[in-house]
């Protein structure tokens, strides 16, 4: 197993819809720098992700200068349950307290939301800020932000 920093063509071969919407808003934010890809490759495979946003339009979530935002941390359903994720979301920590970024942020969704408080607040994102209906991040079919008529929960980590 091995975590690294990937790139626009691994994103496009592991989400296979490089014609989303939210498919282009990522790879516009890796080419501009602005969102980095953070990948876990197992037998040259990648099979986990993890999302850094530096500055989002909420500010409450990135400011591009202290406080940066993680989205959409995923694991291949086989690989879960072996600690991939935490030591992807430790070294994405870590990458942000090497760049000077005092706070991460994350997003919580409701579905799983008992699941994933417990995980997320044992890796430090303990601070509830606020709960949100609209996704800067995902968009819809044409480039807007998605609504969710459920919000999802904002939780701050202190770095």
């Amino acid at each position: 197993m091995r975590i690294r920093a990937a790139n626009i063509e691994e994103m496009k071969k592991l989400w296979k819809d490089s014609e989303s919407n939210t498919c282009k808003y990522f790879t516009e934010g890796i080419e501009s720098r602005n969102i980095e890809f953070w990948a876990i490759e197992e037998c040259g495979h990648i099979v986990g992700e993890l999302y850094i946003i530096w500055n989002s339009k909420d500010k409450d979530e990135a400011d591009g200068l202290n406080r940066a935002y993680l989205c959409a941390l995923r694991v291949n359903e086989r690989f879960r349950g072996k600690g991939y994720s935490s030591q992807l979301m430790m070294t994405v920590l870590n990458r942000l307290r090497s760049k000077g970024f005092k706070e991460a942020t994350i997003g919580i969704d409701n579905r799983e939301y008992e699941k994933l408080s417990k995980i997320y607040n044992s890796w430090g994102f303990k601070e509830h800020i606020k709960s949100i209906n609209w996704d800067n991040h995902a968009r819809d079919v044409e480039n807007n932000p998605i609504y969710y008529k459920e919000p999802y929960n904002l939780y701050l980590c202190k770095l």
